[in-house]
């Protein structure tokens, strides 16, 4: 894999070819390529001052920089970005009562560059910023976006069109199945953002997943204690030491629900019944080893087990956002 480097919120960066080395799957060997696809994640762009050690307004340099690398290489099966296109910044402050205006033309910078990488197919995951930034049922329906002074749009989309879930799969190329999963299919945003009321408390929150991550983090249970029907800020991690799986249970992650999970099930069952290699795509974590133990999916173990099992015997890797670097 090779990268570019940046000052930025950028998570991960970089160019890859996969092949099927160190798992024996049942795959038919003869029938896939390497599998070739450019990926970056959590650009997070908003046309802010640096703060909180990231540099909000620089990550779209590295965004221009990315697209070209991408292009001087080419041969892509797909173009991936793993989550978190725009900052939560886009809609506080001095935005807060915008309508989502500053997330419009924050989506419009970074896409007049995105759109320029050549792939047959681009793929866009939801993390939790697509949900401080859109509601589900316009993340469902895609994001237009225009940048008049260059000549570009098109439409931002998370899912194919006319798709009831944000989970879905694509093969990108002969022997190859990939398969996007919702991380916030169980969530405290799930809904996303809300036009009715003005940040901080502009999010429907999803009781049922309130009431489970209450179960599971103290910090959090005395905050929504304290703040009933408040946006849930405060210091999520109190306590727990770093590395814990424990520190999973938090706003900023997610579960995939039990339709889901039947759902992928069946697909890593079909994908290996045709002899296909699968790569799982998701903005936040399955792997206990490849996190800080706050950026795992609630279920994690759920997901993983199924990924370790007989019937995901295909799967040849994961590949997510999230854990910043």
């Amino acid at each position: 894999a090779r990268g570019v480097g940046g000052a930025s919120g950028v998570g991960a960066l970089g160019m890859t070819t996969a092949t099927s080395r160190g798992r024996s799957s049942g795959c038919d060997e003869g029938k896939s390529k390497p599998l070739r696809f450019a990926a970056i994640a959590d650009i997070q762009f908003a046309d802010i001052e640096s703060r909180r050690g990231r540099y909000y307004r620089e990550s779209l340099g590295v965004t221009q920089r990315s697209a070209k690398f991408f292009n001087e290489h080419g041969g892509l099966d797909f173009f991936l970005h793993a989550g978190d296109l725009v900052d939560f910044y886009n809609t506080v402050d001095e935005f807060a009562d915008d309508r989502g205006r500053q997330t419009a033309s924050a989506v419009a910078d970074v896409m007049t560059h995105l759109h320029e990488v050549r792939a047959p197919h681009s793929v866009f995951l939801i993390g939790n910023h697509e949900l401080y930034n859109w509601s589900r049922e316009e993340l469902l329906s895609g994001v237009p976006w225009q940048k008049p002074e260059r000549g570009s749009s098109g439409v931002l989309r998370f899912c194919p069109e006319g798709s009831g879930e944000l989970w879905h799969s694509f093969s990108p190329c002969a022997g190859w199945h990939c398969i996007v999963l919702d991380p916030y299919d169980v969530s405290v945003y799930r809904r996303g953002r809300q036009y009715s009321r003005p940040p901080p408390h502009n999010y429907d929150f999803d009781a049922a997943a309130v009431s489970l991550l209450v179960r599971h983090n103290t910090n959090v249970a005395t905050y929504v204690a304290e703040h009933p029907g408040e946006n849930i800020l405060c210091n999520y991690w109190k306590d727990i030491p770093d590395g814990d799986p424990i520190g999973r249970w938090s706003p900023i992650n997610g579960a995939v629900g039990a339709t889901q999970l039947a759902w992928l099930r069946a697909e890593l069952d079909e994908a290996a019944e045709r002899g296909d290699r699968v790569v799982i795509l998701s903005h936040v974590l399955v792997h206990p080893g490849s996190s800080d133990g706050k950026t795992l999916l609630w279920n994690y173990d759920e997901v993983l087990w199924l990924l370790q099992s007989p019937t995901g015997r295909a799967v040849q890797c994961v590949v997510s956002g999230h854990q910043h670097i």
